[in-house]
């Protein structure tokens, strides 16, 4: 079975990703083909150094360990403080959410009553106001005829002179 190059099959074939068939494939094709095998074999000490660095325990500098701890111990201090500080702009939210639907739902029967029956006229009218009323619609008719009607036409008089011979 003939396999072309490939450095994703590879890395999954060190890893042991690869289904069986795959498997085999990869591990004939890495013996017949040289660069593949040189690949394998870079893929296998970037694997190693990569262990060996996760594995080394080296020291903090004096003064980042303890810039480090001071701040845990700053945090520390107030954790339910800070854990209110969140959680309160959302129960706050909830709440007014909560009332408002309650007001709501409370007030909708009133709302429903005052729709269904009309309201009773009053009159509010006095004689004296009746008065201001349609003088001042008057007033306003008159300036709105001045304002949108075209100006008058005025007929033109001539004076007949006549002139000497």
């Amino acid at each position: 079975m003939t396999m072309v190059c490939d450095v994703v099959a590879l890395s999954r074939y060190l890893d042991g990703e690869l289904p069986p068939e795959q498997y085999r494939a990869v591990a004939e094709h890495v013996v017949a083909c040289a660069p593949c095998r040189a690949e394998l074999t870079a893929l296998r000490e970037i694997n190693r150094l990569m262990v060996d660095w996760g594995s080394r325990n080296v020291p903090l500098p004096i003064d980042a360990a303890n810039r480090t701890r001071a701040e845990i111990g700053r945090r520390a201090r107030f954790p339910r403080l800070l854990a209110l500080s969140r959680a309160s702009s959302a129960a706050v939210g909830t709440a007014a959410a909560a009332l408002l639907l309650m007001v709501t739902m409370n007030l909708a029967p009133l709302y429903q009553s005052i729709s269904a029956s009309p309201p009773p006229r009053v009159q509010t009218r006095t004689p004296e106001l009746q008065q201001i009323t349609e003088r001042y619609q008057l007033k306003h008719n008159l300036e709105s005829m001045l304002i949108h009607s075209p100006p008058p036409v005025w007929p033109v008089q001539r004076r007949h002179t006549s002139l000497p011979d």
